[in-house]
């Protein structure tokens, strides 16, 4: 993060000399990168760095990753696939691996080989880049309110976990002991795990009506990961935005969420819509059937993004959404 910041501040310095405006900086981002954004806006370092926020399927509240690290679990998995030992000279043995060997340990730390929390792989509440935990800079308004922000998410997030199942999970279905698993197991709900939240919500993820219809099972395991991790941050830090602190008073502010809902895929839904957002309709190999059908939305999107970019013109938004 603190990498980003200075290509920030380069561009600040530069971009004059490109034909760019220091005042009309716009940094945009997806998955983890609509994390990263969001924590430029709550961090002290970014500020007057930008001027304008688009995050896309990424908030920072989201409790799987920046937090405050209180446990050595993904640590420990690190130093054994490194092969160096907890301790003082951890750090030391670590710097005497190459980048490669590095590298190659980090795809183990985390899903499907780890699901609990990302304290090692992801920033975490240092004092500095991130004072607190970024749902409370923002429920407190420890935010950048000078920044214009869009936010959004798709209709089937969760997705994502359930393509780190084993195919013979999901295929058909989901099981409730699996999903009961999922919750118990890697499924990170909040800071903090509890045995009556976790039965809280099988009871609210669970279809009453039909409790063993395993493709409803299986949609209801994919809504739980949803929610917790996209919808519920994305919303959170979306109704922090909407009220600006100014002479002591809150005043309603332009903020643009949008829900993206299509069916591309069969059961995965939406998923990441990665492709559709960075010019998938001037890639040459279609050979992802999902976004295969989605080159007009990918041009869509492009042209959205570019006139909230250079006008964040409340009519041109509406003509472009009908």
């Amino acid at each position: 993060m603190q990498l980003q910041v200075l290509a920030l501040k380069w561009v600040q310095g530069s971009i004059a000399r490109f034909g760019g405006d220091t005042n009309r900086v716009t940094i945009f981002g997806e998955s983890a990168g609509g994390m990263s954004v969001s924590l430029h806006l709550v961090s002290p370092l970014s500020k007057g760095l930008f001027h304008r926020a688009i995050m896309q399927s990424g908030a920072a509240s989201t409790p799987f990753y920046c937090g405050k690290v209180s446990k050595t679990a993904q640590l420990e998995l690190f130093a054994k696939h490194i092969n160096c030992t907890l301790g003082p000279n951890h750090v030391e043995c670590v710097r005497g691996k190459t980048t490669e060997e590095i590298l190659r340990v980090q795809s183990g730390l985390t899903l499907p080989h780890y699901a609990g929390t990302q304290d090692i792989v992801a920033p975490t509440v240092d004092g500095h880049f991130l004072p607190d935990l970024p749902e409370t800079l923002y429920e407190t308004g420890q935010f950048h309110p000078d920044v214009d922000v869009i936010t959004g998410f798709t209709s089937n997030e969760g997705a994502l976990f359930a393509l780190e199942m084993s195919p013979e999970l999901v295929k058909d279905g989901m099981e409730q002991d699996t999903f009961k698993s999922f919750i118990n197991g890697g499924f990170v709900y909040g800071r903090e795990k509890s045995k009556t939240l976790e039965e809280l919500i099988f009871l609210e993820y669970t279809n009453h009506e039909e409790p063993n219809n395993k493709t409803a099972v299986r949609q209801l395991m994919m809504d739980s990961a949803s929610h917790s991790y996209f919808v519920a941050p994305a919303l959170l830090e979306a109704n922090a935005l909407a009220k600006v602190k100014t002479q002591s008073r809150y005043s309603s502010r332009p903020l643009f969420v949008h829900f993206s809902n299509m069916n591309l895929s069969g059961w995965l839904q939406v998923n990441y819509d990665i492709g559709a957002t960075v010019g998938i309709h001037f890639h040459i190999d279609l050979s992802y059937s999902c976004f295969s059908k989605s080159g007009s939305l990918s041009l869509f999107i492009d042209v959205y993004f570019y006139h909230v970019v250079t006008h964040l013109d409340n009519s041109v938004l509406t003509t472009l959404m009908k």
